[in-house]
């Protein structure tokens, strides 16, 4: 017997929610985030992932007809906005990932605060709207992280791993939605390969592209088989090349040939628990609160 956490909108089995990274040049410091982005090589691979990464992507998304949660830091959204709005005219929604792809544990309560709304500022500008969801850009987090982003009006967070459906973040005196995610289904550390600077440190990777497909495919029988929230990281860079776009369409197929998932963005998540809040979510939904000692993702 199986015990699920959660009902879905209309009945549905499972969520499934399509999460981007649009990290551009920045998608290194996933890796180290004191490595430079201003290295010629680095910022033509930033440049080829939205010129084509992005757009074949998009054309993806659009002939299955999902909506994604596109998460874009400030400064990617300043410099590539043409792109962004493109983004955002399709009906995507576009969360907040940090300004300059920041270490938020290695800053100050203060920093963070303002990194973080300076990232927002920047998607307001380019958008029209402020972002509603925050992802942290990777390594570590403080609670002070999570504060800040509440502070300054994001609804919730996808940051942490700690279940494999949304919960509430206790924050002293209020509280965050998290969308929590997994390291196995976000492609870049599968794939990404520089030579020098080593990323990865050591190197020996490239993983095999059904090898890593399969592995999401697992996955998402275990999403399927709880009624759980299956989170897919995916980042231009990497998911929009011309020899794995592909996976992104062999998972969607995947996912609507085993039928009754209930596609969202993250925004649509957020909405879903608030209503369930104002039903007695308590009737329905597991929610984990976590002890204010956030320490990383």
């Amino acid at each position: 017997m199986f015990v699920r956490k959660t009902k879905w909108p209309g009945g549905a089995n499972n969520a499934v929610m399509i999460s981007v990274n649009v990290d551009a040049e920045y998608y290194i410091r996933v890796f180290d985030p004191n490595l430079k982005v201003d290295d010629n090589n680095f910022l033509d691979m930033g440049k080829e992932s939205i010129e084509i990464g992005l757009p074949r992507l998009l054309d993806i998304l659009n002939r299955y007809n999902i909506k994604a949660t596109f998460f874009v830091p400030g400064a990617i959204a300043e410099k590539y906005s043409d792109a962004l709005i493109t983004v955002a005219e399709a009906g995507h929604e576009i969360g907040c990932h940090g300004y300059e792809h920041e270490h938020m544990g290695a800053l100050t309560p203060e920093e963070q605060y303002r990194a973080i709304q300076k990232g927002m500022e920047a998607i307001r500008k380019v958008c029209g709207n402020n972002p509603v969801g925050f992802r942290a850009p990777e390594g570590e987090i403080t609670i002070d992280t999570l504060i800040a982003a509440k502070r300054l009006g994001l609804c919730y967070s996808s940051s942490l791993h700690a279940d494999d459906v949304p919960y509430y973040t206790d924050l002293g005196e209020d509280r965050l939605l998290e969308i929590p995610i997994h390291w196995s289904l976000y492609d870049l550390p599968y794939f990404a390969f520089n030579f020098s600077p080593p990323i990865p440190a050591g190197q020996s990777r490239i993983a095999c592209s059904d090898k890593v497909l399969n592995n999401w495919k697992w996955e998402y029988d275990g999403f399927h088989r709880y009624g759980s929230c299956y989170v897919l990281q995916i980042d231009p860079q990497c998911i929009g090349s011309q020899g794995k776009i592909y996976m992104l369409e062999g998972i969607l197929d995947y996912i609507l040939e085993k039928g009754n998932a209930w596609f969202a963005t993250g925004y649509d998540i957020f909405n879903y628990y608030e209503k369930l809040e104002s039903e007695d979510a308590s009737a329905y939904v597991y929610n984990q609160v976590l002890a204010p000692n956030v320490e990383k993702r």
